[in-house]
C-alpha cells in the first residue's frame, strides 16, 4: 500500500512539473483526466509552511489535507461547492505557488506483488 502511495505522489509530481510549462499559457485550464473534485495538489516555492502557503490557503479557503516536504508539495481540501478548475487558474497566479493541479486519480498500471 505504501508503494502505490508513494508511486502516486512520483506520478503527480511529474504531472505538476508539465503543468508548470502549461501554467504560463494565456488559454484557460482544461484537465486531460478525471480528478477528485474539490482537491488540490499545488507545489510552494518555499514549502506548503511557508508564509507565502499560509497566505495563499486563507486567501482561498484551502486547508492543508496532507503534505509531501521534500517535494514541497500539498494537498489541498478548498471550501464545500467550490470550483475546482477556477481554484487551480486562482492558486497559479498567487506568490510563492509553484503550480497547482487538481488531485488526479491515477491507478497503478500493474498490481504490486504481496508480501507474504
Amino acid at each position: 500500500m505504501n508503494k502505490i502511495v508513494r508511486w502516486s505522489f512520483g506520478f503527480l509530481f511529474l504531472m505538476l512539473i508539465a503543468g508548470v510549462a502549461a501554467a504560463g499559457k494565456k488559454d484557460s485550464f482544461k484537465p486531460a483526466r478525471p480528478y477528485v473534485d474539490g482537491e488540490l495538489v499545488v507545489q510552494f516555492k518555499d514549502g506548503p509552511a511557508s508564509p507565502a502557503a499560509l497566505a495563499a490557503n486563507k486567501k482561498m479557503g484551502g486547508t492543508v489535507v496532507k503534505v509531501l516536504e521534500k517535494l514541497n508539495l500539498a494537498l489541498i481540501q478548498l471550501k464545500p461547492n467550490a470550483d475546482t478548475i477556477k481554484a487551480v487558474e486562482k492558486y497559479r497566479k498567487l506568490p510563492g505557488v509553484v503550480t497547482a493541479e487538481p488531485n488526479y486519480i491515477v491507478t497503478p498500471l500493474k498490481r504490486p506483488k504481496q508480501k507474504k
